[in-house]
């Protein structure tokens, strides 16, 4: 009303109606939108500068590192809130025991509280031994049998990693969500994080693994749509519903099955298939998550070109919306001894449900010349014979 009084008497119908569509709008944007009005990112960008600059610790926090280097080297953390993170792999290929091993470092190391979601592929008594095993380093068969127990050994360092695991700082939580749909996992989730683990506080979600066979699919509701929409609420809640100040502190990491395209068997490399055609399902779980990482089992050939054991397995990064301080190996092919070119992976080994790094595609070639250039006699300074 004192608008309309103070214009001009003369105003024309436009005016008129900009002027009220800003009154009314501005008020509606306050009460529709709870992050406030747009923001002009050029203003706001010096302050947001000179402040990582002054206050490292905010960027570490973020997303502090997990257990293998070479990961973080190329693609920066996987655990920076709001991130959604997808290992895709073959079935028994790794995909629980790379995530598993990945949260419970966290969980440790970092002290992030886990919630690991499983999906009904395996009791929680399973996960428990795995990690015992894993952490302890004495094989899952003492564990489970409690042979453990009869072995000073064995014993010492179940005992030790017990210990360690009892510690009230470190919160690993189980959760059975087999049966459910998305609705209901969702549901679940808010209600653990804000009882639980209070707004504004970091949490990891482990979500083992996605797959459609609870989702309501149809002829006008495919499975690649379902799977998508389930991809996409994990990301508009961790975003969204669970952010504290506009500050997203939830991440997720999940696996996915991959297809028939991605399996090695008895293939060579240059017919192994690793890009985003291998994730089952949907095409747009590549389209929401913030990484995409391939783990597979190395080919016969990759194996021979070792020149030292650096693991039966690897991962190929086919997604990175962060990237490490190493971003051009990355980016980068890698040039290979015979001329041609491949995609960089990191090395890993399994070993007892322990996910060991050894290093990318390129480490492994330059140990390989190093140990070429030893063979020789100018590089040993071998007297001749």
């Amino acid at each position: 009303s004192e608008t309309m009084k103070s214009l001009d008497s003369q105003a024309g119908y436009d005016l008129i109606v900009d002027s009220v569509d800003k009154i009314v709008n501005d008020k509606i944007e306050l009460y529709e939108n709870s992050g406030g009005e747009a923001v002009n990112l050029f203003k706001e960008m010096q302050n947001l500068v000179f402040e990582r600059a002054n206050d490292r610790s905010i960027y570490a926090d973020a997303g502090p590192p997990g257990p293998y280097p070479s990961l973080n080297r190329l693609c920066g953390s996987l655990s920076k809130g709001g991130h959604i993170t997808i290992i895709c792999a073959g079935s028994g290929v790794g995909k629980t025991q790379l995530t598993t091993h990945y949260c419970t470092y966290m969980a440790g190391k970092h002290k992030i509280p886990v919630l690991h979601l499983d999906n009904g592929e395996m009791t929680q008594d399973e996960i428990a031994f795995r990690m015992c095993a894993s952490h302890s380093r004495v094989p899952l068969k003492f564990i489970e049998s409690g042979e453990w127990h009869d072995d000073l050994q064995y014993k010492s360092a179940v005992e030790k990693t017990l210990e360690k695991m009892n510690n009230e700082e470190i919160i690993y939580d189980y959760y059975n969500v087999g049966g459910k749909n998305i609705d209901e996992i969702i549901s679940y989730i808010k209600r653990y994080y804000l009882s639980k683990i209070g707004r504004g506080n970091k949490l990891i979600i482990n979500f083992d693994y996605i797959k459609s066979s609870f989702e309501t699919a149809s002829k006008s509701r495919p499975e690649y749509q379902v799977v998508g929409e389930m991809i996409d609420k994990f990301k508009k809640v961790i975003q969204r519903d669970l952010a504290c100040d506009g500050q997203a502190n939830v991440s997720l990491i999940a696996g996915v099955q991959a297809n028939r395209v991605g399996t090695v068997g008895n293939r060579s490399s240059d017919n192994i298939v690793d890009d985003e055609s291998v994730v089952s399902m949907s095409h747009r779980i590549k389209q929401f998550c913030s990484h995409l990482l391939i783990l597979r089992n190395k080919s016969m050939d990759e194996l021979q070109n070792d020149p030292h054991f650096c693991g039966r397995h690897l991962i190929k990064i086919e997604k990175a919306r962060n990237v490490g301080v190493d971003h051009h190996r990355l980016e980068n092919e890698v040039e290979m001894p015979d001329g041609s070119y491949s995609k960089n992976y990191v090395n890993i080994e399994l070993d007892n449900f322990k996910i060991i790094d050894h290093g990318d595609l390129v480490d492994m070639l330059a140990a390989r010349n190093e140990i070429n250039d030893l063979a020789t006699n100018d590089a040993l300074d071998l007297p001749n014979i």
